[in-house]
C-alpha cells in the first residue's frame, strides 16, 4: 500500500499510510521499543545504549543483586554515583 500522506505521526510511517514525520523520519528510521512498545528513532534508541549514567546504574544493580523494579535511591543510587564519578 502507498503512503497517503506525505507528512504523519510516528505510527503513521511505521504502519505505512504517510510517508515521514515532520522531523523527516522515514520508515527505515523507526522502530518499536521493545520495552516500552513506543515507536522511536533508530539512532536515537543506539545512543542511548551508550549513555555513562545508565551504564553506571546497570553495573551498580549487578553488583549489588538487584532484579525486576527497584528506585534509583538508597544504597543503589549511592552506588551507581560512585562508578559514575570513577569513569
Amino acid at each position: 500500500m502507498a503512503p497517503t500522506k506525505t507528512v504523519g505521526s510516528r505510527a503513521e510511517v511505521l504502519h505505512g499510510t504517510a510517508a515521514k514525520t515532520p522531523g523527516g523520519l522515514t520508515k527505515k528510521d523507526l522502530k518499536k521499543d521493545r520495552k516500552s512498545g513506543e515507536i522511536v528513532s533508530k539512532t536515537k534508541a543506539k545512543s542511548e545504549k551508550k549513555n555513562p549514567w545508565i551504564k553506571a546504574v546497570a553495573q551498580a544493580r549487578k553488583e549489588l543483586g538487584i532484579k525486576g523494579f527497584a528506585l534509583l535511591q538508597g544504597p543503589l543510587l549511592r552506588r551507581a554515583r560512585e562508578i559514575y564519578e570513577k569513569k
